[in-house]
Formats: structure tokens, C-alpha cells, sequence
């Protein structure tokens, strides 16, 4: 209508209309308030924002995928959580408080060994590191090989209880696996999993992480 008015030389009805809109966006706006801060607070709790920054999110999962590959070369054990939907703070509060960014460096610094926190999990969330020095619920599953150790019953066993990603870097062989779900898979490669933690973060789809299995470490 406004269009129409300009192109039809109506001065008053173009007039009208050009106070007329901005009035009624702000009304709609007022109107619709509660609306629009509990769709915000949907994305901002389901992540789904995150959905339109790919590059973004892919560049933090190559770093990770690095820092974790940094371990492996250096057979520094490592848990790490990667927050997804659920809250991971009770297991936080459990641990050290860091609040930082994550970076190779600092990541290396927390699980070298005979530091005092190189034990416990790391809580990743919002590409920061939440906290460390964490435990982790042990799984009891009876099919997990009996060869596994704690960190990665921990890994496996928070993956039952949550909706994490969890890596692990085993010490003594410098493997690196993953657990989604209750399902852990073994010695992944550097392609692989981040080819697994894209999917996982950038699609967020429903059995996503059907293609991971539980596998015996050789």
C-alpha cells in the first residue's frame, strides 16, 4: 500500500502511512513482547544460533581436534566434555573453576602429569573451559572390554547420564576415542573425528551418532 500510494502520487495517504508503519511496528512489538523473549531464550538454551555460524563452530572443532591430538603425540591421559544441550554444571561445580578459553597450551598445562588436576575431567561449554578437576559417573555397563580404564568409564559413563561428547586420550597407548550416548569408539583418526564432532555440533540431527560403536581396543 505504501508502494502503491508513492507510485500513484497520493501525498496524504503516503503521509499517513510513513507514520503509520513505524507506529504499528512498535505496537506489534509490545504486543508481542513475551513472545519474542521466550523464542529468545529457546535458541539461546537449545544453541540452535549457533546453527547459522558454521565457519565459526567448524574452526573451534579443528582446534580441539588439534589440542586433542596434541595429547595423543605426547601420551598426556585427557577427559574432556563437550557440553551439547544438557547442563553439565553439577558436575562442575565438583571441579576447579577456569572460565577460559580454550587453547592447546592451556589444555596441555591442565592434564600434564602429576599436575594437580590432570586426573579429573575438563567441562567444555560455549567453546570455553568451564571447569576442571571434574568427576565423571563411572559406567557399569557389562560389555565394555574389561581392559578399559577409569577415564574412559568416566567418559562413557557421563555420556549415559548427559547428552555430551566426551574425548578421551588414553596415557598408555596416546589413542584418542569418543563417547556419544553410552557408545564409545576407539582409536579414532584426526579426519574422523572431526568429521564426527561437525556432525555432531552442526546438524544436531536425531541419530547422529548411530555410526559410533563400541570397539575393542587392540
Amino acid at each position: 500500500l505504501y508502494f502503491v500510494a508513492r507510485w500513484a502520487d497520493l501525498p496524504n495517504i503516503n503521509w499517513l502511512l510513513t507514520r503509520f508503519i513505524p507506529f504499528m511496528m512498535v505496537t506489534l512489538l509490545i504486543i508481542f513482547q513475551p513472545e519474542i523473549r521466550h523464542a529468545l531464550v529457546r535458541i539461546g538454551q537449545h544453541n540452535q544460533f549457533m546453527r547459522f555460524f558454521p565457519r565459526k563452530k567448524s574452526a573451534f572443532v579443528k582446534k580441539l581436534v588439534n589440542t586433542a591430538f596434541k595429547l595423543s603425540s605426547r601420551k598426556i591421559g585427557a577427559l574432556i566434555a563437550l557440553r551439547r544441550e544438557d547442563s553439565l554444571n553439577r558436575y562442575a561445580e565438583g571441579g576447579v573453576k577456569v572460565g577460559a578459553e580454550l587453547t592447546p597450551d592451556l589444555v596441555m598445562a591442565i592434564f600434564w602429569p602429576n599436575s594437580p588436576l590432570h586426573d579429573g575431567g575438563m567441562i567444555v561449554s560455549d567453546e570455553r573451559i568451564l571447569a576442571a578437576g571434574c568427576l565423571f559417573p563411572l559406567s557399569e555397563r557389562p560389555d565394555l572390554p574389561p581392559n578399559l580404564g577409569t577415564r574412559h568409564r568416566a567418559g562413557v559413563g557421563l555420556t549415559e547420564e548427559t547428552d555430551a561428547v566426551v574425548l578421551i586420550v588414553s596415557e598408555e597407548t596416546g589413542r584418542v576415542s569418543v563417547a556419544v550416548r553410552g557408545h564409545l569408539t576407539y582409536d579414532v583418526k584426526m579426519e574422523a573425528l572431526e568429521s564426527i564432532l561437525n556432525e555432531l555440533y552442526a546438524r544436531e540431527e536425531p541419530g547422529a551418532e548411530s555410526a559410533l560403536e563400541v570397539s575393542k581396543e587392540s
